[in-house]
């Protein structure tokens, strides 16, 4: 884990500010989204959409003259495991 955010932090992201958004879910939602790739995704896009929608609006007029360039990097991690 040490070695990947090192190198995310070094190599991948630029030298700007950056938010970081943590999605958790239901433990029984946990352990069908393990087993269903495709549920997964679909959980992922949502919450992504939803993310870029509330920093638009929190942007407001702003949004309108400043368009800041959005990645995402996306983890998944098992009840209780280490990534």
């Amino acid at each position: 884990m040490a070695e990947s955010t090192a190198h995310l932090t070094d190599h991948v992201f630029p030298h700007l500010p950056v938010r970081q958004w943590v999605r958790a879910v239901p433990k029984r939602l946990c352990y069908y989204l393990q087993r269903d790739k495709g549920a997964l995704d679909a959980a992922l896009r949502i919450f992504l959409r939803v993310v870029q929608g509330t920093d638009q609006l929190s942007r407001g007029n702003e949004a309108q003259r400043v368009q800041p360039r959005e990645e995402e990097v996306a983890t998944a991690q098992a009840n209780g495991k280490s990534l």
